[in-house]
């Protein structure tokens, strides 16, 4: 008798009916998911890869950059530098400018990607607003604080 409920065959196919894939141009793919940002939007990923080799690269396209400056945020080069410590576990490295990337390979794609989904919601919620007694404070100010250092806006052009 099976008393196995398929939950991991109802949560794949779950997931793979809202997992689509846009091919681009010139190798590159856009992965949207049924993972949420800060507003509730899907979260997307753009795949390169390498016309010579199996190598990819996995990009945010400055969605969590862009993201935060909307809502009237300009990420510190304090912030970036949190947000690099934070999703450095992660395999996901942080621009200048502030676009999150990755790199893999073909072989290790999956699990790559997952990290990747990982640590963009991870990092959404890191850039979230917080609100405490009527004051905007954010996980990042508090960072910077315990470092004893002010926030320096960065230019994102």
């Amino acid at each position: 008798m099976d008393n196995t409920n398929n939950w991991v065959n109802k949560y794949l196919r779950w997931l793979t009916d809202n997992l689509t894939e846009t091919n681009l141009a010139d190798g590159l793919s856009e992965i949207s998911t049924p993972f949420v940002d800060r507003f509730g939007d899907g979260i997307t990923v753009y795949v390169k890869k390498d016309k010579n080799s199996s190598a990819l690269t996995l990009s945010d396209d400055f969605a969590l950059v862009n993201n935060t400056i909307s809502i009237g945020e300009n990420p510190s080069l304090q912030k970036i530098n949190a947000l690099q410590v934070f999703l450095s576990p992660y395999g996901v490295t942080v621009t200048k400018d502030g676009e999150l990337q990755m790199s893999a390979h073909e072989d290790d794609y999956p699990v790559n990607l997952h990290l990747f989904i990982q640590a963009l919601v991870s990092a959404n919620d890191m850039f979230a607003p917080r609100y405490k007694q009527g004051s905007k404070a954010n996980i990042f100010m508090a960072l910077c604080q315990c470092h004893g250092q002010k926030e320096k806006p960065i230019s994102m052009n």
